[in-house]
């Protein structure tokens, strides 16, 4: 029998979408090299070639997990432009991610933090330890994919993308490719510009440093 569907969220402070953000304001040094070596596009365009997104070893968790923020526009406004993030990312909605088994994160707080070792890895890797003034990251609203070791990650579809977050407004840059065009009266073989064969059709945000705002192109 299927699951019944997560309710449709009407709060004006949560979001019904959630935001892997490929580039952090604190770089990890710990990342396999072929991930390390790239730069926060690269990680999106490598992300979208692949369809799916490394599970990684992250704060507190026992097994590889793959992070995401459940942010509003303005939440993902000020994740970039105040937070330090990196403005690319892909947007899924929180049903796709709810059924690979992620979900929000516990913040348990620093003086409960001992009874976490009673619970099974895959339990643990969603709690984050909340010291305040030193460990609290609710900014983040962070939601966690645990997966055992050995398991690809957060393997999705094109059609599961909501949306991409884009630090550049040119970007991709299109391919060149043979196609049928109409030159001199008649039609005939030409090249043309196209988007690359792993760009999905969705909606692109892209970041205006100037305004400090995420602009929406269909």
């Amino acid at each position: 029998m299927d699951r019944p569907r997560l309710r449709d969220l009407h709060h004006p402070d949560l979001s019904e979408l959630l935001v892997h953000f490929t580039g952090r304001p604190r770089p990890r040094t710990d990342l396999p090299d072929a991930i390390r070596q790239l730069d926060a596009r690269g990680r999106l365009e490598g992300i979208l070639q692949e369809r799916a997104i490394w599970a990684m070893t992250t704060f507190y968790a026992p097994v590889p997990t793959v992070c995401f923020t459940e942010s509003t526009r303005p939440g993902l406004e000020y994740m970039i432009g105040e937070a330090g993030f990196e403005p690319w990312g892909i947007v899924f909605h929180r049903e796709t991610v709810f059924d690979q088994g992620g979900g929000p994160v516990f913040h348990l707080r620093d003086d409960e933090w001992e009874y976490r070792d009673r619970l099974p890895d895959r339990l643990r890797s969603r709690i984050i330890r909340f010291a305040p003034g030193e460990a609290e990251w609710v900014e983040e609203r962070e939601w966690r994919v645990p997966y055992d070791s050995g398991e690809p990650g957060f393997v999705f579809t094109p059609d599961q993308v909501v949306a991409l977050i884009v630090g550049d407004p040119r970007w991709p840059p299109p391919v060149e490719k043979m196609d049928m065009v109409f030159e001199l009266g008649d039609w005939g073989p030409g090249i043309v510009p196209s988007p690359p064969d792993w760009l999905p059709d969705c909606e692109r945000w892209i970041w205006q440093p100037e305004r400090q705002r995420l602009g929406i192109v269909g």
